[in-house]
């Protein structure tokens, strides 16, 4: 199996007569506040920013011709390397040789490092451990109220 296109935006919304997809504001960048002053410096792992948005992966069989069906994972991988979060799902393409999968996501893993984060869509079959299959770059901006910085 494998990724054709991955993106992540605020809504995806498909057509019922086509089965077309429409991607709305797609995510390139995400705006961070500051944290307030006074406010510990370093989040804990538990802790999340609210976002409200979507991500899109469609899958392919490797053979059109070959039904085969595996686990697939996504996961943030922050400007230093440090992997944030991951999620789990199953991926089947036994009867169909494409499958579109949305994920909605609602908490963020707290972001306190400015930099380029990496949503990085990952693979695994019965022949195979984990695999990178595809990423997607976010660059992330922390706001400040000051107009100086």
């Amino acid at each position: 199996m494998k990724v054709l296109w991955a993106l992540i935006c605020e809504n995806a919304i498909t057509n019922q007569r086509t089965n077309n997809v429409s991607l709305i504001e797609i995510i390139e960048q995400i705006n961070v506040p500051a944290p307030a002053p006074g406010s510990v410096d370093e989040p804990d792992e538990q802790s999340t920013t609210l976002l409200n948005m979507s991500l899109v992966v469609l899958w392919a069989r490797s053979n059109d011709d070959a039904p085969e069906k595996g686990q697939a994972r996504v996961g943030i991988v922050a400007p230093d390397g440090r992997k944030l979060q991951f999620m789990e799902y199953e991926v089947d393409l036994m009867e169909t040789p494409r499958s579109r999968v949305f994920g909605h996501i609602v908490g963020f893993p707290l972001l306190s490092q400015e930099g380029e984060h990496v949503f990085s869509v990952e693979k695994q079959t019965a022949e195979s451990d984990w695999e990178k299959e595809f990423e997607i770059p976010v660059l992330v901006s922390i706001e400040t109220d000051d107009p100086s910085e």
